[in-house]
């Protein structure tokens, strides 16, 4: 075996050991409370791995995105796993461990750039891969997307953005002529369309690719090609193609936001000024490079804050931070590797950037992937320090290590934030009080567990901090219900359908109160079969559950031939889904129906009366 390959290899070792050993324990974590139960716990995509069920991966949406390859990986844990979560935490892991290898490799690639000079091999790439791998495996915003079983997108995307990126520059590195050359760079350019394609139906961050191949056409390209200009078109010309899996990453993005959610809610736009827009643009690539440089209150969500002047400490920062950038690539501009990975980092947070509006405004998932470009800049960094005085040289290699060391330890304080949905958010909370999201996450945490006072306090809560925002009114009706308050139910919910008139969600559950109220003074059967149906219509897809208010609100009004038809359907569809207490609860109700009698649910003396006896 050549020596190059042995020190590659036990390089490659320790990067894998330095990720397993801070994100290892990862793997005994559950799931987060946020977004998981949409992406895992009830996602009907993900149940079978037969021909058919993959058809319907890539011809469906899932939670508003076209994103089947996130879906397919799910279904193949789901078919490993079924609903442990250990097993789905341990593919985040060995993605994010993949990546880091890919990062050491296209680093050590990169190195052969530096300065302009001929193909640098040996101890100098070797130095590069490993000290930009090793930023790219432990800086603590990898964290989310690592942990945060939902965040497996940004981990595939990189996955497979890094192999396009690789496949490209083997495609454009291979030499001599012939068929046989000519077929290796053939295959090589076709691998790395293959991966592009993949990356785009990933995640919607796939759609850089080709930019990014752009960007190493034209640094890697010799400079008597022409002007920058010059081989600037010709890499355009020559990568025309890959352009269109991007385009169509883009508008299915566009076309998925409009679409309702999984609970039939819709994404509710935050209308601001271009002036403001400005401001925001600003001040998020200020934070973002701060949490860069320096990760520190590292939050899911961040809260989405619009600057209110110019001259707010954020959007200084930004100010700051785009001086800075330009600044920097002023000062590598000679060297190509740096310049490369300085490119991939402002490409790839481009989409993050809030040049185009977009719901979450930051999070640190988003910098996934721009940080593989600011660990190739790194590791371009490094060869040029190999290069030093040897005081100099010792001295920044104390440096880097240090940095190295903080991040690690950093990141796996905040590893330990995501061992449970409560930890989660309420490390959230004491980071950013006013933080609605959390407010609401943790509010949903408390009721599940029947900690109903607290999550009536958080709530209420984040009713206060954003009044027009229809959440929370849903989340206290629902919890208003369960304890069998049901006017308090039905003004929550109705706040909350005025400030979200679509949502299928809200319509079904007043027309089950409507339709069901133990007080015969709330039922209105008209009107519950109106909304039930207005709920069904809405909602994205045939859903048991809403199937099963539609048929009470039938029985309710009289209508017993619908009530038996709607209820049937319902519970052959709750069976083949495998929800089994559902399934029973629609029989009992059927046999009502028959009888001709609608379903009216116990009130809260009767409940507890029973629970006495």
């Amino acid at each position: 075996m050549p020596a190059t390959w042995r020190r590659d290899i036990l390089l490659g070792a320790a990067l894998i050991l330095i990720t397993f050993a801070v994100f290892g324990p990862v793997v005994r974590y559950g799931f987060a409370g946020y977004d998981d139960d949409y992406q895992v716990l009830d996602n009907l995509l993900i149940r079978s791995l037969r021909p058919a069920a993959i058809g319907r991966m890539f011809s469906s949406w899932s939670v508003r995105s076209y994103y089947p390859m996130r879906v397919l990986s799910l279904a193949v844990d789901y078919a490993c796993w079924g609903k442990n979560p250990h097993g789905y935490h341990l593919t985040n892991l060995l993605l994010h461990a993949a990546n880091v290898l890919l990062v050491f490799r296209l680093s050590a690639r990169l190195a052969r750039l530096a300065d302009g000079q001929a193909a640098r091999v040996g101890a100098r790439c070797a130095v590069a891969g490993f000290v930009a791998a090793s930023l790219f495996a432990v800086h603590p915003v990898v964290v989310e997307p690592v942990a945060w079983i939902a965040g497996r997108e940004e981990l595939l995307a990189g996955f497979w953005v890094l192999c396009s990126v690789l496949a490209f520059a083997n495609a454009e590195g291979r030499a001599g002529a012939g068929a046989a050359a000519w077929r290796r760079r053939v295959a090589a350019a076709a691998a790395s369309f293959v991966a592009c394609v993949l990356a785009c139906m990933s995640n919607v961050i796939g759609a850089v690719t080709p930019a990014l191949l752009t960007a190493y056409a034209v640094l890697a390209a010799p400079r008597r090609e022409g002007a920058l200009w010059r081989r600037s078109l010709h890499a355009i010309r020559v990568l025309w193609y890959f352009w269109l899996p991007a385009v169509g990453a883009l508008v299915l993005k566009v076309v998925g936001n409009r679409l309702s959610g999984p609970r039939g809610d819709r994404m509710l736009d935050l209308p601001i000024t271009a002036a403001e827009r400005l401001r925001v643009v600003l001040s998020t690539y200020g934070l973002n490079v701060k949490t860069l440089v320096w990760p520190a209150g590292l939050v899911i969500p961040y809260p989405n804050v619009v600057p209110a002047r110019v001259l707010a400490p954020h959007v200084l920062l930004g100010f700051a931070a785009v001086l800075g950038t330009v600044l920097l690539m002023v000062h590598v501009r000679a060297r190509r590797a740096a310049v490369f990975g300085l490119a991939w980092f402002l490409v790839a947070l481009a989409p993050a950037a809030q040049l185009a509006p977009h719901h979450i405004f930051r999070a640190d998932r988003f910098l996934y992937l721009p940080l593989a470009g600011i660990a190739l800049a790194a590791g371009a960094a490094a060869v040029r320090a190999a290069g030093s005085r040897r005081t100099v040289r010792i001295a920044l290699m104390a440096l880097g290590c240090a940095a190295l060391a903080g991040y690690a330890v950093r990141a796996a304080h905040q590893r330990r934030v995501w061992q449970g949905a409560e930890t989660l958010f309420r490390h959230t909370l004491n980071e950013v009080p006013a933080s609605y999201a959390a407010r609401i996450s943790l509010g949903n945490v408390l009721m599940a567990q029947g900690r109903h006072e607290e999550a009536f306090t958080h709530y209420r809560a984040a009713t206060r901090i954003d009044p027009e925002t229809p959440d929370a009114f849903t989340n206290l009706g629902v919890l208003m219900d369960g304890q069998g308050r049901t006017r308090a139910a039905l003004a929550f919910y109705r706040r909350a359908l005025q400030l979200d008139p679509d949502n299928a969600v809200l319509k079904n559950n007043i027309a089950w109160l409507l339709a069901t109220a133990a007080d015969a003074r709330i039922r209105d059967p008209a009107n519950a079969v109106a909304m039930a149906e207005s709920a069904c219509r809405s909602a994205p897809a045939r859903d048991p559950d809403m199937l099963d208010v539609l048929a009470a609100a039938y029985a309710a009004a009289g209508r017993y031939a619908d009530a038996v038809r709607v209820a049937r359907e319902a519970m052959d569809l709750a069976s083949q889904l495998g929800r089994g207490e559902l399934t029973e609860k629609l029989r009992a109700r059927l046999a009502l129906y028959g009888r001709h009698q609608p379903y009216v649910r116990e009130s809260r003396e009767e409940r507890g009366a029973r629970s006495a006896d």
